[in-house]
């Protein structure tokens, strides 16, 4: 649901006894429900200029919505723009057939014929619909001339219809959140996102937990064996746990295979020496940088790897994360270096999700217990990539979602599958002392990865996974 949707929805009468019905959205970014367009004017004055006049119209039972819900009347070519009106008439008769109006005005005669058909579809023929010109300055008087006339006509919802005259405090609050370009409720209804990766994809597959480079081969070989898509390894045990030496070998597997290397930022308020972070309510400092020297430390770890060629890095700390997008800007770090934030620091609602869209994350860790409805909304409310585990390590739930994943990437695309592992240790800091183990464990995500590949080709088969070694990934350079 885009902003524009949320928004009319708030609007929306609990029994709709007149539809209106306009072409589309404008392009300028005006709109009717955000009383700033020409429709709602010229609407406005034709009602008798009231200030309250949504409330009221809302209250009438009156509700406005569009043939095609994107914008269109910036298209010059009118076969063009014909045939987009023509794609909208079966969405139209389905929203239609849940309305059911007692009456159908049209708000621009060229869209009539498919308002029509759309009526015709949504089995409601016994309501021939009324017909005004847009209110465009040249059909104004027209407009204000044949509104009057038809105003008098119109079914309006009786007391007991309308839930309120006035709007409760909820619905100015889902306003509000509207104005702010965010969704007014989770995404109840799973409506699919229309977002796509750069490539066109809608999904990719990421292992974690890759600790050096002995276990991204054999995470490699194993995904060689079982024919399973990589698009990126993550690791958590930190850059400043990894030598020079064993960074640029993972840099340069990277690089020759054409996958992102994302590796953690080694300081951690669980690293450093204090005792908040291992306390029962303390806890909730994750892994922050305490204090200006850690957030120092954190920042030459960044350096440090992006000097070996990572391309990828995975902060767990928001005033980080704005400093390292601030450098990015200036030049002092790579412009391509992607910036994962960590799901030790999860985006919990759609308002979180865009503050950390606009602080510079370039691909979004959100809690693992969210249900498709709520990361629905959370992905209405940005456009970059969302990760999530489908099968959740222990010590975040534990969850296992592999039947989830069809739904997940309907309403979140583009997201980032992820796949740890229940019943397993916790490995960070891992270290040749726990190599052999993390190797196992990255054997079997590679494992999971194919047992959820199998699922999708049966449940999804039209979901599209992103193509491998897509531009957009920080691959390494090397």
């Amino acid at each position: 649901m885009s902003d524009v949707e949320g928004l009319r929805h708030t609007f929306r009468p609990q029994r709709i006894t007149t539809l209106f019905v306009g072409e589309s959205p404008p392009h300028s970014g005006k709109f009717f429900y955000k009383r700033d367009s020409l429709l709602y004017h010229k609407m406005k004055e034709a009602f008798g200029d009231d200030t309250n006049f949504l409330s009221e119209f809302r209250a009438k039972g009156f509700f406005l919505d569009d043939l095609v819900l994107y914008p269109i009347n910036h298209i010059k070519d009118e076969s063009e723009r014909d045939k987009h009106r023509r794609q909208g008439v079966s969405s139209l008769a389905r929203r239609m057939k849940d309305y059911r109006p007692d009456a159908v005005v049209v708000l621009m005669c060229a869209i009539e014929p498919m308002v029509v058909d759309a009526i015709r579809e949504a089995g409601l023929s016994c309501l021939p619909p009324y017909v005004l010109p847009l209110p465009r300055p040249e059909h104004q008087e027209r407009f204000k001339t044949e509104i009057g006339k038809i105003i008098p006509k119109l079914p309006v919802a009786k007391s007991s219809d309308s839930d309120t005259q006035m709007e409760s405090p909820m619905k100015k609050s889902q306003q509000f959140l509207a104005k702010l370009d965010l969704p007014t409720e989770d995404n109840h209804a799973l409506k699919p996102s229309g977002k796509r990766f750069p490539d066109g994809g809608q999904w990719r597959f990421e292992i974690p937990s890759v600790e050096g480079p002995r276990v991204f081969r054999e995470v490699l070989a194993a995904a060689k064996e079982l024919q399973v898509p990589v698009h990126r390894v993550s690791q958590g045990s930190g850059i400043m746990l990894l030598t020079r030496k064993e960074i640029s070998e993972m840099a340069r597997i990277g690089r020759d295979q054409r996958i992102e290397v994302c590796l953690f930022i080694g300081p951690r308020a669980t690293f450093e020496a204090g005792g908040q972070a291992a306390s029962a309510a303390g806890k909730v400092i994750g892994l922050q940088h305490r204090g200006a020297d850690q957030l120092v430390y954190a920042i030459e770890d960044v350096r440090r790897a992006c000097d070996l060629g990572i391309r990828s890095v995975l902060p767990a700390d928001l005033g980080l994360i704005w400093v390292l997008n601030e450098m990015k800007k200036k030049g002092e770090l790579p412009k391509n270096l992607v910036i994962k934030s960590s799901v030790t620091l999860p985006a919990a609602n759609p308002a979180t999700a865009k503050l950390f869209e606009r602080a510079g994350v370039n691909t979004l860790n959100i809690p693992t217990d969210l249900s498709p409805a709520q990361v629905g909304a959370l992905r209405q409310a940005v456009d970059i990539p969302i990760d999530l585990y489908i099968e959740v390590p222990d010590n975040f739930g534990g969850f296992v979602r592999y039947y989830e994943m069809m739904n997940l990437i309907r309403v979140a695309a583009p997201i980032y599958l992820k796949f740890g592992l229940r019943n397993a240790p916790d490995i960070y800091p891992c270290g040749r002392h726990l190599e052999d183990l993390a190797v196992n464990m990255g054997r079997e995500r590679v494992h999971r990865a194919r047992i959820a590949l199998d699922l999708l080709a049966e449940y999804a088969p039209e979901a599209k996974m992103s193509p491998l070694g897509s531009k957009d990934l920080g691959i390494p350079v090397v």
